[in-house]
């Protein structure tokens, strides 16, 4: 089974070398010049960087957010993932910042600032079996569900109880203040899926060479299942 990986990540690209043929360009706006190279892959990572511009989800700048004065990352990117939604069924796999910019392609708003998830912490997974499990991010911001939670097409895989802190958004950017507004959630969600769309978001780092094993390998197998899935259904389909 063959990803594609957008960005230069030699840890991620070596951890999901464990399952996969990997394959990467160095953006999205190098994809876009060769779509025919996405005819026989099986699934799209896209990975971790700079925080998302603000003008992606109409928020004004918080002071902590760091993004780039450009957008280009984020229009190309939107324009490949939006490109293969449209006539491709694949799955769309998020890693941190990933994660994020694929979130709020699908609805979800963003956190522009919170504190507890700059180390490794606990998990809580929505299997029969309710697995806990140690996790490993380095997010300052984290996605906003609620404008997405109660869609038919979302499902909330895995979730940190009480750990974000200090959560905070920013007022609308047609608004009149600039003042940060304070937030609060009982479950900060880690992994979770946008069905329509076949898109799996992982908020944390599991490609770290540090991280629990277990967490690691749960990642992986959900990225394996989603991609063999597809292919499988691609196969019956062609046959």
């Amino acid at each position: 089974m063959k990803v594609l990986v957008i960005g230069n990540n030699n840890v991620l690209v070596n951890w999901l070398a464990k399952r996969f043929h990997v394959v990467c360009f160095a953006s999205a706006g190098e994809v876009l010049k060769r779509m025919s190279f996405t005819e026989d892959i099986h699934g799209v990572v896209y990975q971790g960087g700079a925080d998302i511009s603000p003008t992606w989800y109409s928020q004004k700048r918080h002071k902590q957010t760091r993004c780039l004065d450009s957008t280009r990352r984020e229009d190309d990117e939107a324009e490949l993932y939006w490109n293969l939604v449209s006539n491709k069924s694949i799955p769309h796999i998020g890693i941190c910042r990933g994660a994020q910019f694929l979130a709020v392609n699908n609805g979800a708003d963003m956190y522009q600032h919170c504190e507890g998830h700059t180390d490794e912490h606990l998990i809580v997974t929505a299997d029969p079996t309710s697995k806990i499990m140690t996790a490993s991010s380095t997010h300052h911001q984290m996605v906003d569900i609620s404008p997405v939670r109660s869609n038919e097409d979302f499902r909330l895989i895995a979730w940190a109880e009480d750990k974000a802190t200090g959560l905070e958004k920013m007022p609308k950017d047609d608004a009149t203040s600039d003042a940060p507004i304070p937030c609060a959630t009982n479950k900060d969600p880690e992994i979770f899926e946008f069905k329509d769309t076949a898109t799996l978001c992982i908020q944390g780092h599991p490609e770290y060479t540090n991280v629990e094993k277990e967490y690691s390998e749960y990642c992986l197998d959900l990225i394996e299942a989603r991609v063999k899935y597809f292919k499988e259904q691609n196969e019956t389909v062609g046959a």
